[in-house]
Order: C-alpha cells, then sequence, then structure tokens
C-alpha cells in the first residue's frame, strides 16, 4: 500500500512563539509542536477496499538543536464495495527528527527514523459514502 500525503498543516511556527521578527541565532529546544496532515491512501491492487481520505496526526517535541521527537497516530476506513463491510487502518509510530536548516528557515527539510505498527481491520461499519 503506498500512501500519498496530499497536504497539512505543521504548527512548529506556533510552537516556536509565533514571532516573524526571530534572530537567526534562536534555539526552538524545549518547544512542543501539533503536526495534523490530511492523506490519501491508494491501496495496492490485491486489495478489494475503494481508496480513500484519511487523517494523521502528530506531537512533536524539539529535545535538542536541530533534534525533535514526534508520536504519530494515522486512521483511514476503506468500503468494501457490494458487502456493506469495511476495512480499517490504523497507524502509530515513534519517531526522531533531524532538520538540517536553522529554526528561522522559511523551508525545513528533514531527516526521519522511527518505528512503529499497523493494524488493519476488516468488519462491518456504518461508514456513509
Amino acid at each position: 500500500m503506498k500512501r500519498m500525503i496530499l497536504g497539512g498543516l505543521i504548527a512548529a511556527a506556533c510552537a516556536a512563539g509565533g514571532s516573524a521578527a526571530v534572530a537567526d541565532g534562536y534555539d526552538d529546544t524545549g518547544a512542543w509542536y501539533l503536526a495534523p496532515l490530511g492523506q490519501y491512501t491508494f491501496l495496492d491492487k490485491d486489495r478489494i477496499s475503494n481508496n480513500r481520505q484519511g487523517y494523521q496526526i502528530g506531537l512533536g517535541y524539539n529535545f535538542a538543536p536541530n533534534f525533535a521527537a514526534e508520536v504519530n497516530s494515522s486512521n483511514g476506513a476503506f468500503k468494501i464495495p457490494g458487502s456493506g463491510a469495511s476495512e480499517k487502518l490504523s497507524a502509530t509510530s515513534l519517531d526522531v527528527l533531524y532538520k538540517f536548516l536553522p529554526v528561522t528557515s522559511m523551508v525545513r527539510p528533514f531527516i526521519l527514523t522511527g518505528a512503529g505498527g499497523i493494524t488493519d481491520n476488516v468488519g462491518r461499519s456504518s461508514i456513509n459514502h
């Protein structure tokens, strides 16, 4: 299964104080942030469920300069055509990020490593389509 992130909002700027006039030496160590994301899941050809949108939410903490830890949760529910049943995918992960540029950068690329798990439940649902 491949997931394509359509868009999202990372509220790190709010956690860092939301100031537009921040000095280049600013350090966001100790700041918390919330990262809500919208997603669309393209299921592989072996599944009978339909592709569908879902969401992910992450809570992060900047524990050192350029380093953060995040806990993420993702959910999606997929209708199984003609059956009245649905498939629910739920994932949770714990990740560590290294951010390459300073907090004052307009764009802040990062590398991430982590571990997580996913559950795949098929059953009756009240999903309305």
